[in-house]
């Protein structure tokens, strides 16, 4: 059992609950360890490719090669074990993690699921960290209105479950950054945050986030995050203001800039109109952060236009915008266009 902090739909506001997290068996059992829930697979025999299968116990487990170094490995819930002619061992224990997914004939309904769609299979490989080995992620069902995914990562023989995890959705590598999205509204107050992170030395650090919030359709918040040298972060909340954009500084609390302060304004030279929100945020994301803009849209939006006509877009829309920036020597120096580095001169070859 473990508090989680919900919103209200109506409202929007944070509700503090207690939710019972699925527990196999009996409540009064204690929980079956990895090697009960394995009891019936063959430890020695792996298949060609990773596969799901479902204990008689009653959880589903990916067994393979997973990390493709050749051994046969074995993931569910609570644990990762090796198999070979001695039988399994574990290698890796953690707790809290209640993959979420439908069994085979079953609806989401069926299956106990309101308001997502569950995989049948709550295990996916894939590299979201940029070393060319496999992270694995299991689904599970956030406050059972998001399906978010938690982050299996290779470490010695073992593996070690990452502290972030994806509220929403899997998480994605993006022009070498680890992408997850950190914080997930749903409900009648939509949004999302979407992290960025560069895996240095076998340790993530993070870069910047963007986000957006949005309880009314006309009038959404966009965020940009980013990590300053002493380890705080430094939150800009923008929205679009008749012909500008108007931009707030101060520290991101769930949704808002707690104790926002005036920032800067943002005017588009090349559009009487005003600069386009969210356009102009991906370039000032970019400019803060170093991360390229068109980062900041997956396909899922935009009505799930293809990626390569969203790049273009970005590009396009980026080289067309000719922005301004009103505010103080901090603000325009940080949002204002910057000057590529002059190179630096070579002195002579010597022969």
């Amino acid at each position: 059992m473990k508090r989680l902090f919900l919103t209200f739909s109506a409202l929007c506001l944070p509700l503090s609950v207690v939710a019972q997290e699925p527990e196999l068996g009996d409540p009064a059992e204690k929980p079956l360890t990895v090697l009960e829930i394995l009891a019936g697979l063959s430890a020695e025999k792996m298949p060609r490719k990773p596969e799901p299968w479902v204990s008689p116990k009653g959880p589903m487990v990916l067994h393979g090669d997973l990390f493709g170094d050749g051994r046969h490995l074995a993931v569910e819930g609570s644990g990762l074990a090796v198999g070979d002619k001695k039988g399994w061992k574990v290698l890796s224990e953690w707790k809290d993690v209640f993959p979420a997914w439908v069994p085979e004939g079953k609806t989401p309904e069926e299956a106990g699921y309101q308001h997502i769609y569950p995989p049948s299979v709550p295990f996916v490989l894939k590299d979201v960290t940029g070393d060319k080995v496999p992270e694995i992620l299991i689904s599970f069902e956030n406050d059972g209105w998001s399906l978010g995914y938690h982050i299996l990562k290779k470490k010695g023989e073992g593996a070690e479950l990452l502290e972030m995890r994806s509220e929403r959705g899997e998480p994605r590598l993006e022009a070498g950054l680890m992408v997850v999205c950190t914080s997930d509204w749903g409900r009648k107050c939509w949004g999302s945050v979407d992290t960025f992170y560069r895996w240095t030395k076998g340790v993530p650090v993070e870069l910047g986030s963007f986000g957006e919030y949005c309880a009314d359709p006309d009038h959404p918040t966009l965020f940009v995050m980013r990590r300053l040298p002493d380890g705080s972060e430094q939150a800009l909340g923008i929205e679009s203001e008749g012909d500008k954009l108007v931009v707030k500084t101060g520290k991101f609390k769930a949704w808002e800039i707690e104790d926002a302060k005036d920032f800067a304004t943002v005017r588009d030279a090349a559009d009487k109109e005003g600069p386009g929100l969210y356009k102009a945020t991906a370039l000032l994301f970019e400019r803060v952060t170093g991360i390229p803009g068109e980062l900041c849209f997956e396909a899922s939006r935009e009505g799930g236009a293809p990626e390569a006509d969203l790049r273009k877009r970005h590009r396009e829309a980026k080289a067309a915008m000719k922005l301004e920036i009103e505010g103080s020597p901090e603000a325009k120096a940080l949002l204002g266009e910057k000057k590529p580095e002059s190179a630096k001169p070579q002195g002579k070859k010597k022969r």
